[in-house]
């Protein structure tokens, strides 16, 4: 599958992670305000392995199956769930996309839907997609033409920089409460929260957070920096708030969450 030449993506680094694999690239430019990158996860045994997700406003379009003579192509989690657990087969593929991206290829705006009514629907290019995808074996043929039809789709579903793509690099700043830049965007705090509910599936205050604690779980598992510092880092009051906001996201409290992936860093097994 590997035999046919070079992406022309940029492919990040490899995720190690317990009996699981992910190689990620990055999509062409022209997609890169909706698609965050596109997947492939690898399994160490030929059964289903279980994985972590945690909410930080993005959706992911899982594509199952693409040796087999049934592939599939469906939604995989919901923006604002705290986290999911989730399955990834031997061999999957998916793509990641950024918060309101799935709004925006799934045509919403043209059916007058929000997000969670696409991703119980589905868009019709769903099949589609999945069914082309198996016809190429190569690794590379088939990111190339998952970029050049994602491409085709945004363009045809006339997929813009809006409200909450610009709003994005905002809160990827931390540039404070939602109140204090609002106005830059000539929309009122409502406004903001219904175009957010409505394209997201979460508000601009539940995003920032969101992402806050992504920041914190990168500090925890890469590093030993101490957690009263990661707390303040990452916007937090004090260490108290800090375990309470995570706990409620994550499932478990900071000094936990590091344990458990030390423990998966020396004890793979």
């Amino acid at each position: 599958m590997m035999g046919d030449g070079a992406s022309p993506l940029v492919e990040l680094p490899t995720l190690r992670l317990p009996e699981l694999s992910v190689r990620r690239w990055l999509p062409s430019p022209g997609l890169r305000p909706w698609v965050d990158l596109y997947w492939l996860a690898e399994g160490q045994q030929l059964s289903a392995v279980t994985a972590y997700g945690y909410a930080d406003g993005g959706t992911t379009l899982r594509l199952d199956g693409l040796d087999s003579p049934r592939p599939t192509a469906r939604w995989d989690g919901r923006p604002a769930s705290a986290v999911h657990h989730f399955c990834v087969l031997h061999h999957a593929m998916g793509v990641r996309l950024r918060p309101g991206g799935a709004w925006q290829l799934a045509s919403a705006r043209r059916r007058g839907r929000d997000l969670m009514e696409v991703l119980d629907a589905g868009p019709s290019w769903l099949d589609t997609l999945s069914e082309q995808l198996a016809e190429y074996r190569g690794l590379y043929q088939r990111l190339q033409y998952l970029d050049d039809f994602l491409s085709r789709v945004a363009r045809d579903n006339g997929a813009g920089i809006e409200t909450v793509q610009r709003v994005l690099p905002i809160l990827a700043r931390q540039q404070g409460p939602v109140d204090d830049w609002q106005h830059q965007l000539g929309i009122t705090r409502r406004g903001l929260e219904r175009v957010f509910s409505r394209q997201v599936g979460m508000s601009p205050g539940q995003l920032a957070l969101a992402w806050r604690l992504k920041a914190a779980r990168q500090a925890l598992a890469e590093g030993t920096t101490p957690i009263v510092n990661i707390a303040m880092d990452t916007g937090f009051h004090d260490q108290a708030h800090f375990t309470h906001s995570f706990r409620r996201s994550v499932g478990e409290t900071p000094g936990a969450y590091r344990r458990r992936k030390r423990s998966q860093i020396y004890n793979p097994d």
